[in-house]
């Protein structure tokens, strides 16, 4: 493609790399051999991708494993099938729509998360600053949380005693903590970063314990997981020399190391 790859992302075994462009086509590769295993083209470009469950095959003729990926495509939300045929002895990618109230919901889903070990439900971000809850087994809507008035750019999810939290961040510069699963959520912690900036990207650390937020105006933000308060130790922000928007923030399996990347390229 000579198109600008807008989304990237591995399954949880590291077997699929998916990614997709600006001129909406949607690839699979297999990570061990790079060879591409499928393309498929989508209506536009896509606003997040995320992979699901692996799911065991119970053919005796194709014992080969079915991944299921999701992704938000402006007012779409899309459930994705990665599935072998054995007529064809190829892999395939079947498309299917999330099911949405009949009115009431016109929404860009900008970003989106698996929730949950057993990745039971999807949770996005709107443009309109909402938490959109859907069943991964039913692919039907379940609920809408408000979150923010300046729109949700951004969203992590980390499995905790008490159960899964969301992280979502925010245009207005917050980043908010949710618990809770399917139709009940309550903010359990709330943060309002400094400089100004929209919320771009949210990740935790292998730990648990850290999260990182960054921000359209160049800044990284380390904070307490559970109470979002600043980490201990750390200047506020820990980073502030990017000129450019920061869109995406990841840790490896280490907690001290983590890589950030820039709009203008730079990292």
């Amino acid at each position: 493609s000579t198109s600008a790859v807008r989304q990237l992302a591995c399954s949880s075994d590291d077997r699929y790399l998916a990614g997709s462009d600006d001129a909406g086509r949607l690839a699979v590769w297999d990570l061990p051999t790079g060879t591409l295993t499928t393309t498929v083209k989508q209506p536009s470009s896509l606003d997040f991708l995320t992979w699901g469950a692996i799911v065991a095959s119970d053919r005796k003729m194709g014992p080969r494993a079915k991944y299921h990926f999701f992704s938000g495509s402006g007012s779409r939300v899309n459930c994705h099938t990665l599935e072998f045929d054995v007529h064809t002895m190829q892999y395939r990618v079947h498309t299917e729509r999330m099911q949405f109230p009949s009115s009431g919901l016109s929404r860009t889903y900008l970003c989106g998360e698996l929730q949950g070990d057993d990745a039971a439900y999807l949770v996005c971000g709107t443009s309109a600053g909402e938490l959109a809850i859907f069943n991964t087994a039913t692919h039907v809507f379940r609920a809408c949380v408000p979150v923010s008035c300046g729109g949700m750019l951004a969203i992590d999810t980390l499995e905790t005693a008490e159960g899964c939290v969301v992280y979502c961040g925010c245009g207005d510069g917050k980043v908010k903590a949710l618990l809770g699963k399917d139709m009940e959520w309550r903010v359990v912690a709330e943060a309002v970063l400094g400089g100004g900036g929209k919320v771009r990207s949210l990740n935790h650390d292998a730990s648990g314990t850290r999260l990182l937020a960054t921000t359209s105006t160049g800044e990284v933000y380390v904070m307490d997981a559970m109470t979002l308060a600043p980490a201990a130790g750390l200047p506020v922000p820990m980073i502030s020399a990017h000129c450019a928007p920061l869109h995406c923030v990841a840790f490896g399996e280490s907690s001290e190391v983590a890589a950030v990347a820039a709009a203008n390229g730079t990292t």
